[in-house]
């Protein structure tokens, strides 16, 4: 059975694909749609009940959690130091964007293992609700540590789209039920929906 975020996911697709009639490029238009769909399917309704339902999935999940807060401690130990621990002389040469990122670059910021600090700082949002997921029902302070790196990274992407995004995620999912009428399960599913849309229009 659908929940209602996956039904209003329904609605959005079908009413953007409404924009192939305008369309100059109906082909384009077509399989641009199609993708985010594909994607999509997998993200908002696959994603959801497995975590939901599979014991192995979440633990599959709970070493993702941990590898994500170890992506994000390189980038927060990149901003003390100024130096990428694994990559610098690699990215040195041939990622123009590290040199951006440096303390005497233009940009600042930090890139961590992924290179550029857009994709860093989203890959960093898909697993914040995930890690507070677990602290939810474990209670363990290792998801909070690993939530509070997260956040931390992602503010020192300098990513100002993806600090917004943030904290609209930690307004949503500090208190779901007291906020909303819906479910974790269906908040979080609307959660992944936004954040799929953001990184999808901006990745």
């Amino acid at each position: 059975k659908l929940s209602k975020n996956e039904l209003w996911f329904i609605v959005l697709i079908v009413v953007w694909g409404l924009s192939i009639i305008p369309a100059e490029n109906k082909k384009n238009s077509i399989i641009y749609i199609a993708e985010f769909v594909t994607k999509g399917y997998i993200l908002i309704f696959i994603i959801p009940r497995l975590i939901k339902k599979a014991i192995v999935i979440r633990t599959v999940l709970k070493w993702v959690i941990f590898l994500a807060g170890i992506v994000a401690l390189v980038g927060i130990i990149e901003s003390i130091a100024n130096y990428n621990i694994f990559f610098h002389d690699l990215y040195w040469q041939y990622n123009g964007t590290y040199l951006d990122c440096l303390r005497d670059g233009p940009r600042g910021g930090i890139v961590s293992t992924i290179g550029v600090p857009l994709p860093f700082a989203s890959y960093l949002l898909i697993y914040f609700p995930l890690a507070w997921y677990f602290y939810y029902f474990t209670g363990k302070k290792i998801y909070i540590v690993i939530t509070t790196l997260l956040a931390t990274a992602v503010f020192l992407s300098f990513s100002r789209s993806s600090a917004l995004v943030l904290i609209f995620l930690f307004i949503i999912i500090s208190a779901p039920t007291k906020i909303y009428t819906l479910s974790l399960h269906d908040t979080l599913t609307c959660i992944y929906i936004y954040i799929y849309i953001y990184i999808y229009i901006y990745i």
